[in-house]
């Protein structure tokens, strides 16, 4: 029976950044990939909130069945480091 949805792979992502920041909120990276079938767009934006890195992943379909449907939305935020403090930081990110 086909239920309308195509199974994915799982998709790797990998960022390292190398940052100097001495403002406590500041977007560093946006990543907006769209898979080559043109039916799934992944978004990926990395910015200091509050001193901290957080990054969001947000994975969506857009074929015709499921143009508004979000497929995957995910917040990580780092807790014990805060990078706005004018030195440079090393980010990586390995999803």
């Amino acid at each position: 029976m086909y239920s309308g949805r195509r199974r994915r792979q799982q998709r790797a992502a990998r960022y390292e950044l190398t940052v100097r920041v001495d403002n406590d909120d500041a977007v560093l990276l946006v990543d907006i990939r769209q898979s080559l079938a043109d039916d799934f767009v992944e978004v990926t934006l990395v910015k200091v909130t509050g001193g901290h890195v957080e990054v969001t992943f947000v994975a969506r379909e857009t074929a015709f069945w499921a143009v508004t449907a979000d497929r995957e939305k995910v917040v990580l935020r780092s807790n014990d480091v805060n990078i706005a403090d004018g030195d440079w930081h090393r980010v990586e990110i390995i999803r």
